[in-house]
């Protein structure tokens, strides 16, 4: 049963929510203020940088689709190479989250409901983390959920057509078509920012297509028993007509994906961090280790098992309560939410084993938080326990707060700042210039350290002797391509080689194989996002 809705933003539940609101956003952007950057935000800035057509080919030549590239550079064509801006971009998205809630789903489900919403979306760790982070997940998140919360007005409104009087106005009582254009739309938009995007929106269109074909048949006697139907599949047509732009080149990057990728599946670690979702950040499993003391250990722990019980007894009310309606299940917010979760995840499972090579991690899961989200406030809208509220509320805000005060302690850290300072040293000619400045003899590797070095000294040229061409992006301040033997021709004197962390041994491997002497080599451990840098300077006789 729905909570009384707000008649007016003056009434007080309109209030508590829009309090929860700013609060929650003012949480979630706490770690927004840094110029901090790990290599896949790196990446972004440095293709945003790129004019479209240009980006457009780069990221082609990437494992993702480009609409969150081509936002980004209209934001860059305004405020420059700003990573505040960027990252606020990231919270644009997420605040777009809760104004979901403030309008649909408060409309749709009440305010209880709406405020767990809103909650979830503002303070739950996978959140939090995605809101600031100069990626694509909040924005895809954003479409998945606008298409998701429409996709289910449409099979409520089915649902209840089919469980009215056999007699009922059959066309009056069918979702309108601004619903289908505002799913299939804002999934289309999810499709072309990310492939879980894609994934999410398709396993919720099964249960409007399931719906329909039940509409269909239980109304078969109705001239207009065919028209959910006859509108899903031309929706669908023109979506896929939508993405036809696209679908050569997300094969092509399949097939570059088949050939290999970074993820490994770890189990069964991977399928606790999707039942802990959206709880299971790296932040907060970083705290669970101890990484913030042991204070903070055991505070994250109890938290976890707090909202753990709370849940589980929550769904076993749910489950001894539920009614065996297969029209009410599938549309249920709280079945297809979990539905659209699992299903996203079990799509990519079955994905990657076709592809022969694992594309699954949690992070990517945060395309499916709305709907999980949705799914867990009505659940707990429903069932008004004052026990479970309090395990889950005290679990939660100790997760939560364990894991952002883990990620701003990181994000803040002065140890950030330190490579660079010493890298701009480093690298100077003591005459107002560069020395040489060489990477890549790993080719993925060495450009986690390369790639957000040029992005933090855009004016500092990097050789890079390997190329992949998505990694143009970082041009032209990388140089890609380089053969061995000409990076440093007829050069003599002191250079610099950037990468991850090498042992002493590989340090004099590649220093022989660039004929060179080792000076000196300074290993830095960034706590942001927990990299680590080399800086090796050398000597060329």
């Amino acid at each position: 049963m729905r909570s009384r809705r707000c008649s007016s933003i003056a009434d007080p539940p309109c209030i508590v929510l829009i309090l929860i609101s700013v609060l929650g956003v003012a949480f979630s952007a706490a770690g927004a203020f840094h110029s901090s950057v790990w290599f896949d935000e790196s990446y972004s800035v440095a293709l945003a940088a790129h004019p479209l057509p240009e980006l457009i080919r780069l990221g082609a030549a990437d494992v993702h689709p480009v609409l969150y590239y081509v936002l980004l550079h209209l934001l860059f064509l305004i405020t420059g190479p700003s990573i505040v801006a960027m990252r606020l971009f990231s919270v644009a998205g997420a605040a777009a989250n809760v104004l979901l809630g403030l309008s649909v789903i408060r409309k749709d489900y009440g305010n209880t409901a709406a405020g767990i919403f809103i909650l979830l979306l503002t303070i739950s760790p996978w959140a939090v983390a995605e809101a600031v982070d100069i990626r694509m997940y909040s924005w895809s998140s954003f479409f998945v959920g606008l298409s998701f919360v429409y996709c289910a007005r449409i099979c409520r409104r089915l649902a209840s057509s089919m469980q009215g009087a056999a007699d009922s106005d059959c066309q009056g009582a069918l979702p309108p078509r601004s619903w289908w254009a505002v799913a299939f739309a804002s999934a289309l938009a999810a499709a072309y920012t990310h492939y879980f995007g894609a994934i999410a929106a398709f396993t919720q269109m099964i249960l409007v297509l399931a719906l329909a074909i039940l509409y269909a048949r239980k109304r078969a006697d109705h001239p207009h028993a065919r028209t959910p139907l006859k509108l899903f599949w031309r929706a669908t047509a023109l979506c896929v007509i939508g993405y036809l732009p696209w679908i050569v080149i997300a094969a092509l990057q399949a097939h570059t994906v088949s050939g290999g990728y970074w993820i490994k599946l770890k189990l069964p670690d991977l399928f606790l961090e999707i039942l802990a979702f959206p709880l299971s950040s790296r932040d907060a499993l970083s705290v669970l280790r101890g990484d913030m003391g042991p204070a903070a250990q055991m505070a994250c722990a109890a938290g976890f098992l707090l909202v753990f019980a709370g849940t589980a007894a929550l769904a076993t009310k749910a489950y001894a309560s539920r009614r065996h309606i297969e029209v009410e299940l599938l549309a249920s917010p709280v079945f297809q939410g979990v539905f659209v979760l699992l299903g996203t995840a079990a799509l990519s499972l079955i994905a990657g084993a076709i592809l022969g090579q694992a594309i699954l991690v949690t992070r990517y899961l945060t395309c499916a938080l709305v709907p999980y989200s949705l799914a867990l406030a009505v659940l707990f809208a429903r069932y008004k326990n004052k026990v479970v509220w309090t395990l889950c509320g005290v679990g939660l805000l100790l997760v939560s707060g364990s894991a952002q005060l883990s990620a701003l302690t990181s994000a803040y850290s002065p140890a950030n700042t330190q490579p660079l300072a010493y890298y701009d040293k480093a690298t100077s000619d003591g005459q107002g210039g560069r020395v040489p400045i060489v990477s890549g003899f790993d080719l993925f590797s060495d450009i986690q350290a390369a790639g957000p070095l040029s992005v933090h000294a855009p004016n500092v040229p990097i050789a890079y002797v390997d190329s992949w061409p998505a990694y143009r992006a970082f041009e032209p301040t990388i140089t890609f391509g380089e053969r061995r033997e000409d990076v440093l021709r007829d050069y003599h004197g002191r250079f610099v080689y950037l990468s991850l962390r090498y042992s002493d041994k590989e340090l004099q491997s590649i220093a022989e194989k660039l004929d060179a002497r080792i000076i000196e080599s300074r290993t830095f451990h960034l706590p942001y996002k927990h990299q680590t840098w080399a800086i090796t300077t050398l000597d060329r006789p």
